[in-house]
């Protein structure tokens, strides 16, 4: 049976707390009506899966093609880079190839203002992707791949269906992405990423001119998700980010996270849980 400690609903400092221990190896209504919001968009995602795979959690990839749906855990607090299955993950380029408009952007970051999870907003992409460590959910069909994970009350969805890029869609928390496959790995294009987002903690910028490149491929007989990440983003950057992740598969179970703006320590966790790490939780 999974786990529950450590890992449940946790206000902003709480979060900050563990999100430091992190620092991502590079060293943002609230109250009741903000967390009624959070509630209506996790019952939202809910619907979408349910919509997806036809009314229950059943998966149907393409033929012939790796099917990623299942649970995946990715970094471990205060770990770093985290090594899964024996693949260590590696981080963006230190220091990062900055123009003088990243530099100042850099110079200018305030974690307590600029930082979207500081106000209970979501992560962003790509850096749900590449730093989360709470429990991913994937859900693969053959027209998208769904992702959902245990912080974000909103799902990230990769079309696989051959589409375009829409040209009047506004710029959006996840951005729009499409997949294509070159053999058995899966190619995710992702463009129309807001321009509000950071890459880190540190505050590394990203503008609403960056475009990402995922290659998603299945390690160790599918136990381990590899994800290598190139981000080219003119505004911010002499030339491209690249960095790896992995994630390995789990029977943890995702389960409620509230974020409530304001509020400094967790909720409706036994105290006995509260005192145990997130990190031995994943364990």
């Amino acid at each position: 049976m999974a786990s529950f400690k450590g890992r449940s609903m946790m206000g902003v400092s709480g979060m900050r707390k563990h999100r430091t221990q992190l620092m991502e190896s590079d060293g943002m209504a609230a109250g009741k009506s903000w967390l009624a919001a959070k509630v209506a968009l996790a019952g939202l995602a809910m619907g979408a899966v349910m919509a997806v795979s036809g009314g229950a959690f059943a998966t149907q990839s393409q033929p012939g093609k790796p099917d990623f749906s299942g649970m995946w855990l990715g970094s471990e607090i205060g770990q770093g880079p985290a090594t899964v299955n024996g693949h260590k993950s590696t981080s963006w380029p230190h220091p990062a190839p900055l123009t003088e408009a990243g530099k100042k952007a850099l110079a200018n970051f305030n974690i307590k203002t600029d930082d979207p999870p500081e106000r209970c907003l979501p992560w962003g992409f790509p850096r749900d992707v590449v730093f989360n460590f709470y429990p991913m959910q994937l859900f693969q069909t053959k027209k998208e791949l769904l992702m959902l994970f245990e912080y974000e009350p909103i799902p990230r969805r990769i079309y696989l269906d051959g589409r375009d890029f829409p040209t009047d869609l506004p710029p959006q928390w996840f951005g729009y992405s499409i997949g294509h496959w070159d053999g058995d790995t899966l190619v995710v294009e992702t463009k129309n990423i807001r321009g509000d987002n950071i890459l880190t903690t540190s505050g590394l910028p990203q503008s609403a001119k960056m475009h990402v490149t995922e290659r998603f491929t299945l390690l160790d007989g599918g136990k381990t998700l590899e994800v290598k990440v190139k981000a080219v983003d003119p505004v911010y950057y002499t030339k491209p980010l690249e960095l790896t992740v992995y994630w390995g598969r789990s029977n943890v179970e995702q389960h409620e996270f509230v974020c409530v703006e304001g509020l400094d320590e967790q909720v409706n966790v036994p105290k006995s849980a509260q005192d145990d790490s997130i990190a031995k939780d994943l364990k």
